[in-house]
């Protein structure tokens, strides 16, 4: 329940939780789809990412660790709750300034290298050009680590595609856009959505 949930519940949940065995590290899950983790994410967190669609937790965003919650809640939870819907994308306008909040905050100082991903993924998802310039931006600011070269090719990549077209091709269908005929041919290739 939504009354229940609270920042470091999502936070926990996420990056596992301080002096857990996968706090600090990447999860593969984050990044695959997966039924059964997105089901998981609806068990414990629909009712708090719908209040945060609807304007919710604006508290959150007084305290940069629990900014990242709402951060998660916003961004990355509806697109493993609502794939295959505009929905994946309702929280995309509401996380920016979030995330612009956190940075301003310190995320970049006080975050450990995957927390600052998920701060910057807002940018990367954007489908505004200057967004995807701030992202591959802060993803190249990342500590030196092994992922690290993995988030800039990826932030790079988002934004070559909205250079290109303008928007990301692969969202078109759930939000009502036609596809080009450039755009359906891009979309048979390798790499053409994330």
């Amino acid at each position: 329940m939504t009354e229940n949930t609270s920042p470091q519940d999502v936070l926990d949940f996420w990056f596992d939780a301080p002096g857990g065995p996968e706090y600090g590290q990447k999860r593969d899950i984050w990044f695959k789809k997966d039924d059964g983790f997105d089901d998981l994410i609806r068990s414990k967190f629909l009712s708090a990412t719908d209040t945060a669609l609807a304007g919710g937790f604006a508290d959150w965003e007084d305290d940069l660790h629990n900014s990242l919650a709402l951060i998660l809640l916003l961004d990355q939870f509806p697109r493993n709750l609502f794939r295959g819907s505009d929905r994946s994308f309702a929280g995309d306008d509401r996380s920016r300034p979030v995330a612009n909040k956190a940075i301003k905050a310190g995320a970049g100082d006080q975050f450990f290298m995957h927390q600052q991903l998920f701060t910057y993924l807002p940018f990367v998802h954007s489908e505004d050009l200057a967004d995807q310039a701030r992202g591959v931006e802060l993803m190249q600011s990342l500590p030196e680590n092994d992922g690290k070269k993995e988030s800039v090719d990826s932030a790079i990549r988002h934004q070559e595609i909205v250079e290109r077209f303008g928007h990301f091709p692969h969202r078109n269908d759930v939000v009502g856009r036609i596809s080009t005929a450039e755009e359906v041919e891009f979309l048979k290739g390798p790499n053409s959505s994330f």
